[in-house]
């Protein structure tokens, strides 16, 4: 299979001839029905610009049978043959987005992220909602980010943490702040004889859901930071890197700093500013805070 998936990929081979390995790939993705013949082939039609065959195929013989899983399967059963191919959801967007335009792959994210809960799909569908203006877009994204962190995502992961790294910085509300904001409007829409209740109420809410402070969310950040950097992600090892040291963690800043450089150093920012920060690691009086550039969040 991957020796085939190598030749269809030679520059200079005819996609269109059905020679020997084309027919082949072909009747075990029918007839045998095949989970990585049937994605192959589908690669395949995309090629061809036969989009349309190549979405039914994959929605009728493979995402119907997807399953999130929290680890790479065995190679007999991984059905991406160790990232030969696209996620099956991302491979049906492209058929989809050819044949039906930017809301067909918008449809298609968003029911792989609902229905299937696919790690990757909810990642891109909690990008798309910043993109809306749905009043509730940020509750959205925390919601199906921490979904896809949960299920190992790499940039979920790196994204989450900066979301709420900038949610202890006071760019966003808390959940605290949230659902204390939806009480008093509750509070305000009722009958004047139902208030008396209210300090009662506040008090129940208080005493059974504690709020996380902005300082617990700055602690759940580098987590989510170690975590992604642990999955690869440099970027989240020079963040983490540099919040331990900014809590006066030194020799444990230091050891993850270099790590990262070992791995490679963010290359979205320049190497004059890192190599100047390199040079002042050890001046704890030198505080310039964190990047903008790797706090985004998409």
């Amino acid at each position: 299979m991957d020796l085939v998936n190598q030749y269809i990929s030679i520059e200079g081979v005819d996609i269109y001839r059905n020679t020997e390995p084309m027919v082949q790939i072909k009747d075990l993705a029918l007839k045998d029905e095949f989970p990585q013949a049937i994605m192959l082939y589908a690669k395949l039609l995309i090629w061809r610009g036969e989009n349309g065959q190549a979405a039914r195929l994959l929605e009728q013989k493979i995402l119907p049978y997807l399953q999130p899983v929290s680890k790479r399967p065995p190679l007999w059963e991984d059905i991406r043959l160790v990232d030969d191919f696209e996620s099956p959801w991302r491979m049906y967007a492209i058929a989809i987005e050819k044949e039906q335009g930017l809301q067909g792959i918008l449809n298609a994210t968003r029911r792989a992220a609902l229905e299937f809960y696919d790690p990757l799909a909810m990642t891109d569908y909690a990008i798309s909602v910043l993109e809306t203006d749905e009043p509730h877009r940020y509750e959205v994204y925390e919601s199906y980010m921490a979904a896809a962190a949960l299920g190992q995502q790499p940039l979920a992961c790196f994204y989450l943490a900066n979301f709420y790294y900038r949610i202890s910085q006071g760019e966003f509300t808390t959940e605290a702040e949230r659902d204390a904001k939806k009480r008093e409007e509750a509070y305000a829409a009722r009958h004047a004889w139902l208030r008396r209740f209210e300090p009662i109420e506040k008090w129940v809410n208080d005493l059974f859901n504690q709020p996380l402070d902005r300082k617990s969310y700055r602690m759940m950040a580098m987590d989510w930071y170690e975590l992604a950097f642990d999955m690869g992600n440099n970027e989240a090892g020079y963040i983490l890197a540099l919040l331990l040291r900014e809590d006066g963690e030194m020799e444990k800043s230091r050891e993850v700093y270099n790590l990262t450089a070992r791995r490679g150093l963010p290359t979205s920012l320049p190497e004059k500013g890192l190599k100047e920060m390199e040079d002042k690691w050890e001046d704890q009086t030198c505080n310039p805070g964190l990047p903008p550039q790797l706090l985004r969040l998409a």
